[in-house]
């Protein structure tokens, strides 16, 4: 003889939500507070992503004293670029065994 197995009881409400003094539901405090908050919260989220972006699209530079693409004090990116007006071919090299290599 199969064995049959115990259905298990269904349960189901017809509660009504439950309401607070003030005549509003939990759902309903919910979606306020989701309309108040979705405009501060999508201007931060743009201004994130606004942000990232100009941080990783920024020119990057090299840290080494006197390289030719630091526009800082310690640069020479003015030096490289009148050079370059001139016709003269400004590549950086970090080694001197590089620099003579490119010399000859």
């Amino acid at each position: 003889q199969p064995s049959q197995a115990a259905a298990a009881p269904r349960v189901t409400s017809s509660a009504a939500p439950v309401v607070v003094g003030d005549g509003t539901t939990g759902a309903s405090r919910a979606r306020s507070r989701w309309r108040r908050a979705r405009w501060p919260l999508a201007v931060l989220g743009l201004s994130v992503v606004v942000g990232s972006l100009a941080a990783v699209l920024q020119p990057r530079t090299a840290e080494v004293p006197l390289a030719p693409d630091t526009p800082a004090g310690g640069g020479a990116r003015a030096a490289a670029e009148i050079l370059g007006d001139q016709g003269v071919e400004v590549t950086m090299v970090r080694t001197s065994a590089e620099a003579l290599r490119r010399a000859a």
